[in-house]
């Protein structure tokens, strides 16, 4: 399938010891969309603020770090851990 544009390789993330999944570009969506109909997943937009992280179903650009694909059993928002000392400066 043609997406207009070359769709960029996911970037594999863990947080801490037990969550790791991939994140896509949100330049990507439609290929997003495509690929979570085709493994009958769910598109999950990462949101990220200077005090938490989250993974939120759908799509949405506001405070967006990237794209996860989920099982559909997800929970509609998943609480991420929050890396403090990275961003207590």
């Amino acid at each position: 399938m043609t997406f207009g544009r070359e769709v960029a390789k996911p970037t594999l993330l863990r947080l801490g010891d037990t969550v790791s999944f991939e994140l896509y570009e949100l330049e990507d969506w439609r290929h997003i969309e495509w690929l979570a109909r085709q493994r009958n997943q769910a598109v999950y937009t990462y949101k990220t603020t200077c005090r938490a992280n989250w993974l939120e179903r759908g799509l949405s650009a506001a405070d967006t770090f990237g794209l996860v694909l989920m099982p559909l059993d997800t929970p509609e928002t998943v609480g991420l851990p929050y890396d403090a000392a990275e961003n207590d400066h």
